[in-house]
């Protein structure tokens, strides 16, 4: 699926998986830290909001918008 790595997959709700409808992987170059925040703009199903805050950690923000 785009590159995405199984072990995000396995980890994600499997409804936001099996909603994904997305056309690429925003994490092959998002190189987002511990602490800092993002705007997931159309998010859909929210998989890459999850991936993303999973990357920032409690010390960061993702906003998600559909």
């Amino acid at each position: 699926m785009f590159g995405y790595e199984r072990e995000w997959l396995d980890r994600a709700p499997p409804g936001a998986v099996a909603s994904f409808a997305g056309v690429g992987n925003p994490h092959l170059r998002s190189r987002l830290e511990a602490g800092k925040w993002c705007w997931d703009l159309g998010s859909g199903a929210g998989l890459d909001s999850i991936i993303a805050a999973w990357q920032v950690g409690p010390t960061g923000q993702v906003i998600a918008s559909i």
